[in-house]
């Protein structure tokens, strides 16, 4: 059990109160499911996996996935929830730049709604973390909250550094939010082959596949 003291983490009383409040799959996995096996896909890392959403879709889809998350009341609800579905539990309370695995220990790594709730220099060092964990030729799927300097998040909450602010109410309450450029994207996966770079519909979030 690896995890960093200090980190402000508001998902632990959201899935304390309701632990099932995520439960369909991100649009994308219906990609996933076709592109996956093209590249010899099977072991997969669900970094921040919450609830386990996504550890269901994909071990219920014959693929090995694990689970890390910085919430042990998210974790709790993915162990019962994979329990009811007789699905084996692989999970880890883990911080991201800190994951309790070998090199190369994964095929994939997916990744929503998580890698932007961290401070830059640790977001740096998430990505080593992710290219030391996946396998050469593995895949990084995720996606990444778009800066927009005209965000009513940055005239209402407080700024802790450039492009990252912290809510002053909410559920995610003093947490980190890093709104990335299209050029940080891309500079943080300079080593990596973009298969894959789209703005979502909200406008709000990027999509990304990379190769290792």
């Amino acid at each position: 059990m690896k995890k960093i003291a200090g980190k402000v983490n508001g998902w632990d009383g959201a899935y304390k109160k309701n632990p099932q409040q995520f439960t369909e799959p991100e649009k994308i996995c219906s990609l996933l499911d076709s592109m996956f096996p093209k590249y010899g896909i099977n072991r997969i890392l669900d970094l921040g996996c919450g609830n386990g959403r996504h550890l269901v879709y994909f071990e219920k889809a014959g693929y090995h996935i694990y689970g890390t998350d910085l919430s042990g009341w998210g974790l709790l609800a993915a162990r019962r929830w994979l329990s009811q579905e007789q699905l084996p539990a692989r999970l880890a309370l883990a911080d991201m730049q800190v994951l309790p695995f070998e090199a190369h220990s994964f095929d994939a790594i997916i990744s929503f709604k998580v890698i932007q709730h961290n401070l830059f220099v640790d977001i740096q060092a998430t990505f080593k973390e992710l290219a030391r964990v996946i396998r050469p030729g593995g895949l990084l799927v995720m996606d990444l909250l778009c800066y927009d300097p005209e965000s009513e998040r940055f005239k209402t909450a407080t700024i802790l550094e450039p492009h990252t602010y912290a809510p002053k109410t909410g559920t995610e309450k003093g947490m980190p939010h890093h709104a990335f450029t299209k050029t940080e994207v891309f500079h943080l996966l300079h080593n990596w082959k973009i298969k894959f770079f789209n703005t979502q519909a909200d406008k709000k979030h990027y999509t990304v596949i990379a190769q290792k």
